[in-house]
């Protein structure tokens, strides 16, 4: 597996956490028993904060880097790679709390 692919399946992963978080505040504003808000705070911050982990992992930087330099990815790849950049410089300039 080339390091695009790896960002690639990564970012997947994060998208589908990020579906799940947003049907969690979905079903907050429209149809949540009363007395759910802990438990839902508690789920929704839980699933942020994989996320957050996986976007701030230790490795990303290096992996984003190996991807910029592959000059065999097409036009969408490199645009992948510039908005997981943007992303990863966005997630590590605020804290995981």
């Amino acid at each position: 597996m080339t390091d695009y692919q790896e960002l690639e399946a990564r970012h997947r992963k994060m998208s589908a956490i990020g579906g799940a978080i947003s049907i969690l505040g979905w079903d907050q504003s429209v149809i949540m028993p009363e007395g759910g808000a802990q438990s839902r705070a508690e789920q929704v911050s839980a699933l942020s904060l994989i996320v957050h982990e996986m976007q701030t992992a230790p490795d990303m930087e290096d992996l984003i880097s190996s991807a910029e330099g592959d000059n065999g990815l097409d036009e969408r790849q490199q645009a992948n790679v510039r908005e997981i950049r943007h992303g990863w410089l966005h997630s590590n300039a605020v804290p995981a709390e």
